[in-house]
């Protein structure tokens, strides 16, 4: 006989798959502040593990090792897109990078820094409108 917990166990496997053992346990990232000026980049980030080391990518380059603040110069006018992901001491990855997406249309400042209040962000802006996500589904 099987106990109503276990019954919804039983129906989440079915219409969703066993659970991913190491996704639960992996780190998560997160940004907490970042700045967009001229033909620069540059982006805090943290994780809730305190001894996570992180990874980063830009436009869509190899994943590779990186520290808060990251700051990328000399970027070409057009789109962006900046990938962060923590990663624990047994390597377990963060499968769900925080990342960013956005556009230098000139050498101009786009935002002035300022903390954010979640880890997903939306900018209303004439000028760029940058989007940062946990990645998380």
């Amino acid at each position: 006989m099987l106990t109503r917990l276990a019954l919804a166990a039983a129906v989440v496997v079915a219409a969703f798959g066993p659970i991913d053992a190491a996704a639960a346990t992996a780190p998560d990232t997160s940004f907490t502040n970042y700045d967009l000026y001229y033909n620069n980049a540059e982006f805090w980030f943290r994780s809730d593990l305190a001894d996570a080391t992180f990874e980063c990518s830009l436009d869509g380059a190899l994943f590779s090792a990186c520290t808060s603040p990251v700051e990328y110069t000399g970027l070409n006018v057009g789109e962006h897109h900046f990938e962060v992901r923590a990663v624990a001491s047994d390597g377990t990855v963060d499968p769900w990078p925080a990342n960013m997406t956005w556009t230098h249309p000139s050498s101009r400042r786009l935002r002035r820094p300022h903390p954010p209040t979640t880890t997903r962000m939306r900018h209303r802006s004439s000028v760029a409108r940058p989007e940062a996500s946990t990645g998380r589904p």
